[in-house]
């Protein structure tokens, strides 16, 4: 079976409408630092877009750098407010000193200050001189990439689809405009030509090794710093958490034409307790088992109450879902499992993590 689920931490419920505000408005900040980013690129040293005026380029510019700082002012402002993660103001400003995921918190730090040295600069820019304040607003350039790594590794919803595509059209727009560059670019040799377009497509490339090995790959949100007690996913609420190994039986059947169905039926020890249902749907593929297109998933925990979801993508042994409870939307909890499935003796065993 092949795919790519988990949670990349312990996700906030319905009820932290300050959480996801935060994290809208720092991906909405980065789609508009990329369009600063790609028509700085696109325009050189006072140019203009073919068929618009130099003044409308100008003012877009202008316009998208503000809206972008304005943007991250209510990015930090929720993140500290909010209490699902300690982090601080003095976090969003110092880099690597929060408790929270420091390395990844710090990069958004790094982002923060270099767009408030060109907003500065900017500002103050008949005074400090032209050379000067170019020199700062080169800054920009540096400031993407760090707050394109930042978002990726401390988002709760790194893996979720809709945000790998807007990272994947952030990074394809700006390889685009930079290799646009390279190509009209009349000081360049054919060496140095090459040179550059070969280090602009392999920083695309590394991005994703580090994504499929980092904030996509398995424990993750321990790796990446997560605070114990967000791992452990305590919960006031009284839903079930915590980690638990798993064991069961696999039931495989094969309908009419091309589909399929995998079910594993076994029991928790530890975490949660209780019971858990997994049924995959998708094609046959032999001896191997299914190739999954679809699945839900179902937790009845030993406090009572039954959690079920939709199975999202997976990877090998590892799947998960977002699982919602009897008490309705604000009821959720996220389940990640690691299995071993042996599909000839019709079981399989594994962990299990509810936050």
């Amino acid at each position: 079976m092949t795919g790519t689920l988990g949670a990349a931490g312990s996700l906030p419920g319905a009820d932290a409408p300050l959480w996801y505000l935060g994290r809208a408005t720092g991906t909405v900040s980065l789609l508009l630092l990329t369009g600063t980013l790609v028509l700085g690129v696109l325009v050189r040293r006072g140019g203009t877009v073919r068929g618009l005026p130099r003044f409308v380029v100008a003012g877009l510019h202008r316009n998208l750098s503000l809206l972008t700082v304005a943007l991250l002012a209510v990015h930090v402002t929720t993140m500290v407010v909010d209490p699902f993660a300690p982090i601080l103001l003095a976090d969003a400003i110092v880099p690597f000193g929060s408790d929270y995921r420091p390395l990844w918190l710090g990069l958004g730090a790094i982002a923060l200050d270099l767009l408030l040295a060109v907003l500065v600069t900017s500002l103050l820019r008949l005074r400090i001189g032209r050379s000067a304040w170019r020199a700062v607003h080169l800054l920009t350039f540096a400031a993407w990439p760090v707050a394109l790594v930042h978002g990726l590794g401390t988002g709760t919803d790194t893996r979720q689809t809709w945000l790998l595509v807007l990272s994947a059209g952030c990074v394809l727009a700006v390889l685009g405009s930079v290799l646009w560059r390279i190509g009209a670019a009349v000081d360049l040799g054919p060496r140095r030509r090459a040179g550059l377009a070969a280090l602009a497509v392999a920083a695309p490339v590394a991005l994703s090794a580090w994504l499929a090995t980092g904030p996509l790959g398995p424990g993750w949100a321990a790796r990446a710093g997560t605070p114990g007690d967000l791992l452990a996913g305590s919960d006031p609420a009284g839903r079930p958490t915590g980690t638990a190994t798993v064991s069961g039986g696999v039931e495989e059947r094969v309908g009419g034409g091309q589909t399929a169905t995998m079910t594993l039926s076994g029991t928790l020890a530890g975490g949660p307790g209780g019971r858990l249902r997994v049924v995959f749907h998708g094609r046959p593929i032999g001896a191997d088992g299914i190739s999954v297109t679809s699945g839900t998933v179902t937790l009845d925990p030993d406090a009572g109450g039954e959690y079920t979801g939709t199975l999202g993508p997976f990877d090998r042994d590892q799947f998960g879902a977002t699982l919602r409870g009897p008490a309705g939307p604000a009821d959720t909890v996220d389940l990640v499992a690691t299995v071993t499935i042996d599909a000839g003796a019709g079981t399989f065993s594994g962990s299990v993590v509810v936050s």
